[in-house]
């Protein structure tokens, strides 16, 4: 659901490295996560938009056996 996404057009230089550094600590922390046998789910902020939608796509996530 990235496509709301837009990064702030003051200090673009502070917020692309911000950005990166969230990126590759949420990266780290998913891989810790399933080497230690669990199953993630992302849900974007944007995406609670449509939120029966984000519940049908848990509710079959949670079914298939993550």
């Amino acid at each position: 659901m990235r496509r709301f996404a837009t990064r702030p057009a003051t200090r673009p230089e502070f917020w692309a490295e911000k950005i990166d550094r969230n990126q590759k600590r949420d990266r780290i922390a998913v891989a810790r996560l399933r080497r230690l046998g669990w199953s993630v789910a992302t849900v974007w902020e944007c995406s609670l938009r449509r939120p029966e939608h984000v519940a049908a796509k848990l509710r079959r996530f949670v079914d298939s056996g993550h």
